[in-house]
Parts: C-alpha cells; sequence; structure tokens
C-alpha cells in the first residue's frame, strides 16, 4: 500500500509541477497578462499559500482580457487534460472563466478550448475546472483565464483575483 501512494503522490508532483508559478508565489513570474489586463501579486486576498493574482481588465473586448502561462511542453495529442484554478470575483462588472490554448512545435496556435463556466459575483473564492482533449499537431499548451465584462454592470474596470492553477 505504501508504494501505491508514493507512486501516485510522485505523478501527481509531475503534473502540478508543469505550470509554471502555479500558487503565484513568486508573484507575477511565468505569467503574462493582454494589452488591457493588469496582474499583479496580491497579498490579503488569498486562497492559498502567501500570495495570488490580481487580475485587472479595462475593456469590454475578452480577445484583449486574457491571461496566459508560459508554456507547458510534453503534451501528447488524443490525450485529455484537466485544468482547474481558484477565482475570487467580488466585482459585479465582470467575470472569468479557464482557457486551454494549444500550440504546435513551431509555436503557432493550432486552437483554443474555453472552460464552460463562468465565475459569478460573490464573496468568496470559487474553483472552475475543465477537461480538453489536445487537437491533434498540439505538442505544448498554455494555460489561463479569459475575462468577460458583464454590460449591465460595466463601471470602466473589473477586478477578479486568481490562484491555484
Amino acid at each position: 500500500m505504501k508504494k501505491i501512494i508514493t507512486i501516485l503522490f510522485l505523478l501527481s508532483s509531475v503534473v502540478w509541477g508543469q505550470i509554471q508559478n502555479p500558487g503565484f508565489e513568486d508573484g507575477t513570474a511565468h505569467w503574462t497578462g493582454d494589452s488591457h489586463l493588469t496582474i499583479s501579486e496580491e497579498t490579503s486576498i488569498v486562497h492559498n499559500g502567501a500570495k495570488s493574482l490580481n487580475c485587472t481588465f479595462d475593456s469590454q473586448t475578452q480577445s484583449q482580457c486574457d491571461l496566459r502561462n508560459d508554456f507547458v511542453e510534453g503534451i501528447t495529442e488524443g490525450n485529455s487534460y484537466d485544468l482547474t484554478a481558484w477565482f475570487y470575483d467580488n466585482d459585479p462588472a465582470g467575470r472569468g472563466r479557464l482557457v486551454m490554448a494549444w500550440y504546435d512545435a513551431g509555436d503557432n496556435l493550432v486552437s483554443t478550448s474555453y472552460g464552460s463556466n463562468y465565475t459569478t459575483d460573490q464573496t468568496g473564492w470559487q474553483q472552475l475546472s475543465m477537461t480538453a482533449t489536445a487537437p491533434t499537431g498540439t505538442v505544448k499548451i498554455k494555460v489561463g483565464a479569459r475575462f468577460y465584462d458583464v454590460s449591465s454592470n460595466w463601471d470602466g474596470d473589473c477586478t477578479i483575483y486568481v490562484d491555484d492553477f
């Protein structure tokens, strides 16, 4: 029984370790925001550890409000991959959801998969999850989130915190 537990622990560590800085303990290292998404480390609203990521966007054009991690190598086409992250969305002006962007060996985008669930405006952390299959030609991935305005509540910007990808 001890051997099985050890093996499972090692396998989960390998998968977890592929995403660089998943808990934002190194601030914004290995993460980038699009032209209308400002990211910064957060130390007071945190799900786990000492830091999370403050994501503030100021555009109603969703394609300008993406958060992405560095490339994760070693993706196998046809395999399914799970992604989870924690969001703190207490701003009625916006919402977020998970995203997987699939790339080929030449760093060309093959396709993008979006999670089906969005954050809801609430006080407290909420976990989003998704599963997607790597398309033909995929050898690497960038994971992250896309942020959206809620037009009826849009006041010019929105802040959502993320942690523990």
